[in-house]
């Protein structure tokens, strides 16, 4: 399933398996509400730079990574301003262009 992981638990804590389906965290907004690019991007930049004072707000920030921000198995298209912001950190990997026009395709 696109966006889902194994995640890896303590032994006892959820299930006798060490490995359960975790999905990313992504942050969405309805296409018919037009979301300006600055807005996408203070956005992010504040997940972004401030990660470590949103950890005990919840929990699965720890596991949140800046590598991890783009992610090739998505299943919805991101926002214009997202990704000029992830292009200008160096994220945005070769081939996430092809991934974009095939989401853009199914979700215009």
């Amino acid at each position: 399933m696109p966006g889902y992981y194994p995640r890896v638990v303590k032994p006892g804590a959820v299930t006798a398996s060490p490995r359960i389906p975790a999905s990313s965290r992504t942050t969405r907004t309805s296409s018919s509400v037009n979301r300006a690019d600055h807005v996408v991007e203070a956005a992010l930049k504040a997940v972004w730079e401030g990660n470590d004072q949103l950890v005990p707000i919840h929990p699965m920030f720890k596991e949140w990574t800046q590598d991890r921000a783009v992610d090739p198995d998505v299943a919805i298209p991101y926002h214009p301003g997202a990704i000029r912001f992830y292009k200008e950190r160096t994220v945005w990997k070769p081939g996430m262009d092809q991934v974009q026009q095939k989401l853009l395709a199914v979700n215009p």
